[in-house]
């Protein structure tokens, strides 16, 4: 029953991160020029926004798996689907702040991202800098007669 609690506050937690970035969406096309919006240089700025949060999610998660080692393999899952290759750790006594971009964002096929982002490592006593690098798969999705897009995080330790 507890492990259905945890799992529960996860994906609440999580949907509630997307119901945000969704709202922005419907902000920002509502506002902004339509060829600003789907032009590289907002699309890079999305990118970006999408790579922080999901990095802030993958945080969480390593946080919850060493609070709560019991729910270790449904939280290994979400990690792995995270994870380029494998799960990249992060030290979990830290917390992730000023995540910037670093170089430009990197087109590796129609559908694929690269972007290498930069991040401060903050705990009580010390502060560290680390980078990783984001893969962004692109898809779109057709959803009630409109094309939608699905947007796919994995991380990578450079």
């Amino acid at each position: 029953m507890k492990q259905f609690i945890y799992i529960l506050l996860v994906l609440i937690f999580v949907s509630c991160s997307s119901r945000e970035a969704k709202n922005n969406y419907e902000y920002n096309s509502a506002t902004e020029n339509k060829e600003d919006y789907y032009g590289n240089s907002s699309s890079k700025n999305k990118y970006i926004t999408i790579a922080t949060q999901k990095l802030h999610d993958y945080n969480d998660l390593l946080k919850l798996e060493k609070q709560h080692p019991e729910l270790k393999t449904d939280i290994t899952e979400q990690l792995q689907s995270l994870s380029e290759t494998k799960i990249v750790t992060i030290d979990t006594k830290y917390t992730i702040e000023n995540i910037q971009q670093v170089g430009e964002t990197e087109t590796l096929s129609d559908s694929v991202q690269k972007i290498k982002l930069k991040y401060s490592l903050i705990s009580k006593t010390e502060t560290k800098e680390d980078s990783i690098t984001a893969f962004i798969k692109t898809t779109t999705i057709l959803l009630d007669g409109r094309n939608n897009t699905a947007n796919k995080i994995t991380f990578s330790k450079n």
